[in-house]
């Protein structure tokens, strides 16, 4: 019998337990639903097929997918039998997590040292040391709120017009690390600290209000 195998990668939230207050997915980059072809066949005459998935690289991703995979199996008269499946599917190893020190609707004071702080775990969620780290943090245009949930950092990361107000590199040890920032009065406004493992790729990041 005729069978195919496909498989669609989407965006999900990328959370470890007890890591609840980091942020893991990466605010610049646009990533699209991927859809592949993975397996187009035939089944033997056992009734069985095997092969080897090739696995995408999702380069994009923000962070952890999900894998959502749909088996079909076509009768001799046209009919499919179907069988679909949810799973984790994780691009990267390591991920960088980044906490703001932000509570919600409140924000940081202007000449005042403020504390970010970094973790880096595997996939399993267990702390990893990394040594090639970058932060930068970019002051951005500001937006109204109906613009917000559809807004795109990319530019500024991944552009050579706009400047980071703020850059360093970091190192982590026993899978953590820490970096401050302080802005001086009279600047103000919204900024996006982003961080970046130079090694797996992955990256993370979150606006903060200064004033």
């Amino acid at each position: 019998l005729k069978a195919t195998v496909e498989m669609t990668l989407s965006k999900t939230r990328t959370q470890f337990k007890g890591y609840e207050k980091y942020i893991f997915n990466n605010p610049a980059t646009d990533f699209y639903t991927n859809e592949s072809m993975v397996f187009n066949g035939t089944l033997d005459n056992e009734g069985v097929a095997k092969f080897n998935m090739k696995v995408p690289k999702a380069e994009d991703a923000p962070g952890m997918l999900n894998a959502n995979i749909v088996c079909r199996v076509f009768e001799e008269g046209g009919d499919a039998s179907i069988y679909t499946q949810n799973m984790p599917f994780s691009p990267f190893s390591p991920y960088v997590g980044l906490s703001l020190n932000q509570e919600d609707g409140k924000y940081i004071e202007t000449d005042t040292d403020h504390r970010f702080d970094i973790v880096t775990l595997n996939a399993d969620g267990k702390p990893v040391d990394l040594n090639n780290l970058e932060y930068r943090i970019y002051k951005i245009g500001w937006s109204w709120w109906w613009q917000r949930d559809s807004e795109s950092f990319s530019r500024y990361v991944n552009g050579s017009s706009y400047t980071p107000v703020a850059r360093g590199r970091l190192k982590t040890v026993g899978g953590k690390a820490t970096f401050s920032y302080k802005l001086a009065y009279p600047d103000w406004g919204r900024f996006l600290v982003y961080v970046v493992d130079k090694a797996s790729g992955h990256a993370t990041g979150g606006i903060v209000y200064i004033d």
